[in-house]
């Protein structure tokens, strides 16, 4: 529920600096967009939620922020299914 909460929001603010008229907003949109769709769920799973805490030795301060962010990472870019 977080995570899906989370990728609402934060797709909400992704359309909506897509449709602006600064520049910079619609490049960095874009690019976040087409990243993230390009990458299935399961690989950004396990880069955020292992790879870069084994990486840098740091540890999740909550284990449901580890399924919870990349979930919302990804669940923004998604496309209505209709």
């Amino acid at each position: 529920v977080c995570g899906f909460s989370g990728g609402l929001l934060l797709g909400l603010i992704m359309a909506l600096m897509r449709l602006s008229s600064v520049k910079p907003y619609r490049w960095f949109a874009a690019t976040y967009i087409e990243i993230f769709r390009g990458i299935p769920l399961v690989v950004t799973l396990l880069i955020l939620g292992f790879g870069l805490p084994i990486a840098f030795q740091w540890r999740w301060p909550n284990p449901y922020l580890q399924g919870a962010v990349p979930l919302a990472l990804v669940a923004a870019t998604s496309r209505p299914s209709w």
